[in-house]
C-alpha cells in the first residue's frame, strides 16, 4: 500500500463524500485505492451512526 493510498483512505474517513467520490473517479484506473477509499468512508459513515445512536 502507497503513502498515496493511505492519505487518501485518511481523507476519505474525515470527509465521507470525499470518499465516495474518489471511489468513483478512481474505480477504473486504481480499483485498490479505490476499494479503499470507499471503505474508509462506510467506515466514517458507521462510526458517526453509531455514535449518533449512543449519544
Amino acid at each position: 500500500m502507497s503513502t498515496k493510498t493511505i492519505l487518501l483512505a485518511i481523507l476519505s474517513f474525515i470527509l465521507p463524500i470525499v470518499g465516495i467520490i474518489l471511489y468513483f473517479v478512481m474505480k477504473n484506473k486504481e480499483a485498490e485505492t479505490a476499494q479503499y477509499c470507499l471503505y474508509a468512508a462506510i467506515a466514517a459513515i458507521a462510526v458517526g451512526f453509531i455514535g449518533g445512536i449512543i449519544l
